[in-house]
């Protein structure tokens, strides 16, 4: 017979609670390419709505490509190095380079360019999807099932946020920092 879950243990648990709010922030970033990066081709960088169904496949090309190696490395470095080096470094290295990427991409004058920064940025953001889908079962192989729905119920909140804070952000702030 299955035990009831240790929700108190889960609770106090830094490492859940870490990936949940890491989760949550992945995917705000994830939710506000989605939502947002059409319009921003078009409202800030120009593009007219027939260049935007080429260039916005760009980023989520590279995504595809970056979401696999993540994987990939994530496995690799968790067999090499142990299982916090395999699934940590990923995801640092993701939030790093999206977060570098995406800064650039705000301050280059050329719209091409900032395509290829976003695409980058939007590649960095996916190659740490691997190492977080798999430390759920890491962190916890009896209660993976429900470490995974926090973690997952966390990244739609800010599906949810992201969209709309980012429009209030926009309405607010636009064009102030030109």
């Amino acid at each position: 017979m299955d035990q009831p879950t240790d929700w108190k243990a889960l609770f106090k648990s830094r490492s859940v609670w870490g990936l949940t709010i890491t989760y949550f922030f992945h995917n705000y970033l994830w939710y506000l390419y989605m939502s947002w990066l059409p319009s921003y081709l078009v409202m800030a960088r120009g593009f007219s709505l027939m260049k935007i169904g080429l260039f916005t496949m760009i980023p989520y090309f590279c995504a595809g490509i970056t979401i696999l190696l993540g994987g990939y490395l994530s496995d690799s470095w968790a067999k090499k190095y142990g299982l916090n080096i395999g699934r940590r470094v990923p995801i640092v290295i993701g939030f790093g380079g999206c977060g570098v990427f995406l800064i650039l991409a705000t301050h280059t004058p050329n719209a091409y360019v900032a395509v290829v920064y976003i695409s980058a940025s939007m590649g960095f953001l996916l190659l740490n999807n691997g190492a977080f889908w798999s430390t759920p079962i890491n962190l916890s192989p009896k209660y993976s099932g429900v470490i995974t729905g926090m973690m997952n119920t966390s990244g739609n909140i800010a599906g949810i946020c992201a969209p709309t804070i980012t429009g209030v952000l926009v309405t607010l702030y636009h064009n102030k920092f030109e």
